[in-house]
Parts: C-alpha cells; sequence; structure tokens
C-alpha cells in the first residue's frame, strides 16, 4: 500500500511517462509496438531523467 507521498510521486511518474509517450507518437506518427512500414519499432525502454521543482528522478519509458 502506497502512503500520500509514494502516490504522489506515482502519479507524477504516470503523467510524466504519458506525456513522453504521446509526443513520440505524435512526432513519429505510430503508437508503441505498431508495426509500420519502416524497420523503425519502438519496442524496448529507455530510461529518462526528469527535474521538476519538487523532485529529480529517472523513469523508464
Amino acid at each position: 500500500m502506497l502512503n500520500q507521498k509514494g502516490f504522489k510521486e506515482y502519479l507524477e511518474t504516470r503523467n510524466i511517462k504519458d506525456a513522453i509517450e504521446a509526443e513520440m507518437e505524435t512526432k513519429l506518427g505510430y503508437s508503441k509496438n505498431e508495426r509500420t512500414d519502416n524497420e523503425n519499432y519502438r519496442n524496448g525502454y529507455y530510461t529518462e531523467r526528469t527535474i521538476s521543482t519538487e523532485m529529480e528522478k529517472s523513469i523508464l519509458i
């Protein structure tokens, strides 16, 4: 069970991940794991470092 701080961090991380994934989908023109005509599939994960006014963390995207 998450405490209030843990839940807040979870929500912030989820929002950041969703925003970055949406940005990539818009830029590339296809969603994660979607098959395309080219060889550049969006599969796997990478680490993204984010900094906000309250914290700095690395998240897996």
